[in-house]
């Protein structure tokens, strides 16, 4: 979202490639919803008609817990109140500072030991049952450690609205996904002070009904079929379904790639795209920065095919480590294979999904931007840093498993991306190095995840 709106009126080129990719990439002008999915693409729905929601406010020093909680309160009564079919009731409460599985909804302020990377300023963790993908639980942490917090906040003071992000977290909980249309409460990006998302848009209350449509064709056990068959009548999320997520950043991307025969016009469009996509902060997910933005702030960035993946717990959550196999290093150490782990994925039939989190299968090639952490791979900005390579070699951003139909053709090709990534890591100490990778083929069919 912009942040300094002036500057950006002044480049009617970007605007006009902005209209027009918009206008070739999304399905429809009107549609920019989709509705949450776990692992086989399962729709993620609660089955009792009311939950209860713990909040801790004991974080945000300076404000009243009553008034926080008002206001959080206020942020999902915006969706019951506009068709989500499932009420909820509200109670202040001291939590344990973790999402772990406990049997509570919690939502509350992480002030240290934020892991989800500065990018993102708060996140949404749903405990689902995988064979049918009913909620057991959903917790909202948002980010008190890097970001200040307040109440309708006032010009200039760098805070992030309760309300306002409550709003996006509380779409997720009730099983709303990302949005590309601009004026949605669920576009994946946010800013300080910001208020509109209070407000639900045309697009976020289509959304809530497409999620109901889903569920009341859906008979017991079937509520997967359910949701397809809505995706195929028109009545919910496009046949792309989560692969939306991400894909404003393809459309920045190929705005820049456009442009990048027009020198004068790079140099003041890049400085635009870093403002838009890095000087704002995403509502349950991070930015979806340009990959010369990527490529300065990554310590590690290579490409590589996924050979297998595992989903265990740790520290009462569920993580996923994905075995890649190295084919080519642009920056940082890079041996033969690096694991990256993701947050979520499914142990036995409990599976743990988190908004915005990349979600890669076996056979997928991937160009990936990330950090050592522990001696694994953690993207930086969760499906932000994670670019995949689609057959005919172009390159579309995310990695996605809730749907098993193929990423769309891209136009922006792999060399196009490498380049961007030289931009931005000009002076990296690792040279590029082809490898050939023996086993693996990136056209190969989808292998189930191992729990």
């Amino acid at each position: 979202m912009d942040a300094n709106p002036q500057r950006l009126s002044l480049l009617p080129m970007w605007q006009v490639l902005l209209s027009l990719a918009l206008t070739v990439f999304s399905p429809g002008q009107a549609q920019g919803y989709s509705l949450r999915k776990g692992e086989g693409g399962v729709l993620l729905h609660w089955r009792s008609d009311r939950v209860e929601v713990h909040v801790d406010t004991s974080a945000l020093a300076g404000l009243s817990g009553p008034l926080v909680l008002d206001h959080v309160r206020a942020a999902f009564v915006t969706w019951s109140s506009n068709g989500v079919p499932t009420q909820s009731t509200f109670k202040q409460s001291k939590g344990q500072g973790a999402a772990a599985k406990d049997g509570r909804n919690m939502v509350h302020w992480v002030t240290s030991g934020w892991q989800h990377g500065k990018e993102a300023v708060a996140i949404n963790i749903t405990w689902y049952r995988a064979s049918t993908g009913e909620v057991l639980e959903s917790d909202i942490q948002a980010n008190a450690q890097d970001y200040r917090w307040g109440v309708s906040p006032a010009k200039g003071s760098g805070q992030f609205d309760v309300q306002n992000i409550m709003a996006h977290e509380a779409g997720h909980f009730w099983g709303v996904g990302h949005s590309l249309l601009p004026n949605a409460t669920m576009l994946e990006v946010s800013r300080p002070e910001q208020l509109s998302k209070r407000t639900l848009d045309q697009d976020d209350r289509d959304g809530i009904a497409a999620l109901v449509t889903a569920l009341n064709m859906a008979a017991p056990g079937t509520t997967q079929l359910a949701a397809d068959q809505a995706v195929s009548s028109g009545q919910g999320c496009s046949a792309a379904g989560d692969t939306r997520e991400g894909g404003i950043a393809l459309l920045v991307l190929i705005c820049l790639l456009l442009m990048a025969r027009h020198r004068r016009e790079v140099m003041v469009l890049l400085p635009a795209a870093t403002l838009l996509w890095s000087s704002t902060s995403a509502a349950s997910d991070p930015v979806q920065p340009a990959a010369t933005r990527l490529a300065a702030s990554a310590p590690l960035v290579f490409q590589g095919v996924v050979t297998a993946t595992k989903s265990h717990f740790q520290r009462g959550l569920i993580v996923t480590d994905h075995t890649v196999s190295v084919r080519r290093c642009f920056k940082g150490p890079c041996p033969t294979t690096r694991t990256l782990r993701t947050l979520g994925g499914v142990v036995g039939d409990l599976g743990m999904h988190v908004a915005g989190e990349a979600r890669p299968r076996p056979g997928q090639e991937l160009v990936l931007f990330g950090r050592l952490s522990q001696g694994v791979v953690r993207t930086l900005g969760q499906a932000a840093g994670v670019y995949q390579v689609t057959r005919d070699g172009g390159v579309v951003p995310g990695a996605n498993t809730a749907s098993e139909t193929p990423p769309p053709a891209s136009p922006v090709r792999l060399e196009q991306l490498v380049h961007q990534i030289k931009r931005g890591a000009p002076g990296s100490t690792a040279p590029t190095q082809e490898r050939k990778t023996e086993g693996t083929n990136r056209q190969s069919p989808e292998v189930a995840n191992t729990p």
